[in-house]
């Protein structure tokens, strides 16, 4: 019984951890873009209010970027939390740092408990 808990852990680890790499990566790409529309405006001959709009619907973006990255943080949180009610390994399923469980919200929204 143990065992299959463990595999079912390590097959939610596999899904998760590109999540959040995958949302790290979308982050990143995002600040590249607004960096790379302000420094190619003027060779574009652009003004500053030309390029505005765009710059706010990429810092858009990436806030709300930041805002998934904290909700599929709040999943690694309740993984770990039940990995621990179950008296699981802490070890064993791929995690790239600590994964010590916070009761912390990451997602800006408010926790009912």
């Amino acid at each position: 019984m143990l065992e299959k808990k463990i595999e079912a852990g390590r097959k939610v680890a596999a899904e998760l951890f590109p999540a959040e790499n995958s949302i790290d990566a979308a982050i990143i790409a995002t600040a590249r873009l607004i960096i790379a529309t302000i420094e190619n405006r003027k060779q574009a001959r652009l003004t500053m209010s030309d390029v505005h709009m765009a710059l706010v619907a990429a810092g858009e973006g990436v806030t709300t970027l930041i805002q998934s990255r904290g909700a599929i943080a709040s999943v690694h949180d309740e993984v770990v939390e039940l990995r621990d009610r179950l008296n699981l390994p802490t070890k064993g399923y791929g995690c790239e740092t600590g994964c010590a469980p916070t009761a912390r919200d990451r997602t800006g929204l408010s926790i009912v408990s």
